[in-house]
């Protein structure tokens, strides 16, 4: 291979600011927003198996495709591949500016946190319904 110098020079540099070990090294950045955005992921996906089990269904359409194709376990490999790649984009972004990563766990808090309240008020509406017909 015909590299340059700077660039044999980075990767065989284990102290060198694009050396991808340097990289995974780091700490991990906004951990308390991401730590955040995993556990309502999760807590997306257990609601949702309730909210099924129960009789309700999928708001979203492209999850409900996926579950109508390949049961919850699609669901659950679906949901925390989008968790895997928004998280690498928060450490990726850092590196650049850290406010936009921290815009973005922001978001994605705030974005993971909507199906978790409409799988809650789904689920209070089933048990006022099954309450009410007693």
């Amino acid at each position: 291979m015909n590299r340059s110098p700077a660039v044999r020079h980075d990767i065989n540099n284990p102290e060198g600011s694009r050396s991808l070990r340097v990289f995974l090294r780091q700490s991990a950045i906004h951990q308390d927003l991401c730590a955040w955005f995993v556990f309502l992921s999760a807590l997306d996906v257990m609601l949702t198996w309730i909210v099924l089990h129960w009789g309700g269904s999928e708001l979203n359409s492209l999850a409900n495709w996926i579950i109508d194709r390949w049961d919850i376990l699609g669901l659950v490999a679906f949901k925390f591949g989008i968790v895997t790649l928004v998280i690498c984009m928060i450490h990726v972004i850092a590196r650049l500016s850290k406010p936009a990563a921290r815009h973005l766990a922001e978001w994605a808090v705030a974005l993971a946190t909507i199906p978790v309240v409409l799988a809650l008020v789904q689920l209070a509406y089933r048990c006022w319904l099954s309450i009410s017909a007693v």
